[in-house]
């Protein structure tokens, strides 16, 4: 059972999936006794309530789905799984490659077996892409270009996870360098902005929703951030870097969490691009 309080610290659930085949949340607050709360469904981008006490909202568990803040008041909900024989899900590829790697395996062995088991698990196919991305003993063109593929099968699947969007941005960034015709390069400098910006997308609907995705928006945001950076697009990167996210609480370096050094980042980020922009504006007003 959950209990989603408004005065307790953090009165929802982040982004996540859940061990079984299908999860079921009966509604054990009368829908008047809180405000906000909900299911949010990362693949439509939306909240789902029961539409009373003692109704339910019932999903696949291998749906990725959040508890959705509380802003006022007090939600119950009970959840419980259904499960059956077991199966190669991500969640035991990823205890399987704990297990791989403390004997040297590779750990992309645990997730095509997941994959096998479940073609339509779009996590898998994002887990299978990066990992063999880290097992890379050297950085080819053609290999990305195996990686790529293997993340465009996990956005097919799942267009709206910021992750693939963002591992795709990431991932062309590294391939930018191997391609020679400008007009090719113009197409991956293209894809890079917009999976950039549609993770962003996505995270801001999320996090309107009342998720937590704080740390990811921040990752996010510097990462456009910087890609912008390189095309000289001072002001765009200011605004996207002005975002109450990245707002800094002053921790020191010793204390600083990875979000706070991901902030630190952006702020100086920002800094350099506001000098930048400023300058520029003064040639102009000249």
């Amino acid at each position: 059972m959950l209990n989603d309080n408004i005065g307790d610290t953090g009165a929802g659930q982040p982004l996540h999936r859940d061990l079984g085949m299908f999860s079921i949340n009966i509604a054990l607050s009368d829908r008047s006794s809180f405000k906000g709360g909900g299911t949010f469904f990362q693949d439509f981008q939306k909240v789902y309530h029961p539409i009373g006490r003692g109704y339910g909202v019932g999903h696949l568990s291998s749906t990725r789905h959040a508890g959705a803040g509380t802003t006022d008041g007090v939600r119950d909900i009970l959840v419980f799984f259904v499960t059956a024989s077991p199966l190669m899900s991500v969640e035991s590829a990823m205890r399987c490659k704990g297990v791989m790697n403390s004997f040297s395996f590779s750990s992309e062995r645990c997730y095509k077996a997941a994959i096998d088991m479940n073609p339509l698990d779009s996590e898998a196919w994002q887990f299978f892409g990066t990992s063999t991305l880290d097992s890379l003993p050297k950085v080819t063109n053609e290999n990305l270009s195996e990686v790529i593929k293997l993340l465009e099968k996990a956005e097919s699947l799942s267009p709206n996870d910021a992750r693939v969007h963002n591992n795709l941005g990431l991932i062309l960034q590294k391939q930018l360098p191997f391609i020679e015709s400008n007009e090719d390069k113009s197409k991956i400098r293209s894809k890079i902005e917009s999976h950039f910006k549609r993770a962003l997308e996505i995270l801001e609907v999320s996090s309107s929703s009342g998720c937590d995705v704080h740390f990811e928006e921040c990752s996010v945001r510097l990462n456009l951030g910087l890609w912008l950076s390189y095309d000289d697009k001072w002001e765009e990167v200011i605004n996207i870097l002005r975002a109450p996210c990245l707002k800094r609480n002053g921790l020191s370096e010793q204390h600083a969490t990875a979000t706070e050094r991901i902030k630190r980042d952006a702020f100086g980020l920002m800094k350099f691009c506001e000098k930048k922009f400023n300058a520029l504006q003064a040639v102009v007003d000249v």
